[in-house]
């Protein structure tokens, strides 16, 4: 199975939320955090999400996860972060 082009070699769910399913991708290319939610408003508050962070690392104050995009596959929303690449190094 591949991400980005780069193939996955182990996934596995992080804890801490209550909304989404949380999972840690380790890839060829580096880790990734991938959220997915199947909820009718999930397409929407991903997207509001990934507003925010960007607001925040605009101010380039404090490290900010890199969205690196959004996507309805299969109708299962997902958003994806890249754990190596920040923003900021603040």
């Amino acid at each position: 199975m591949k991400i980005l082009g780069a193939d996955i070699r182990s996934i596995r769910p992080v804890t801490g939320g209550d909304i989404n399913q949380a999972l840690l991708l380790d890839t060829s290319a580096g880790q990734f955090f991938l959220k997915t939610n199947t909820a009718p408003t999930a397409a929407s508050m991903f997207e509001a999400e990934a507003a925010g962070l960007a607001l925040l690392a605009s101010a380039n104050a404090i490290r900010t996860p890199t969205v690196i995009g959004l996507a309805t596959p299969q109708k299962v929303d997902s958003c994806c972060w890249s754990t190596s690449k920040r923003t900021s190094d603040h």
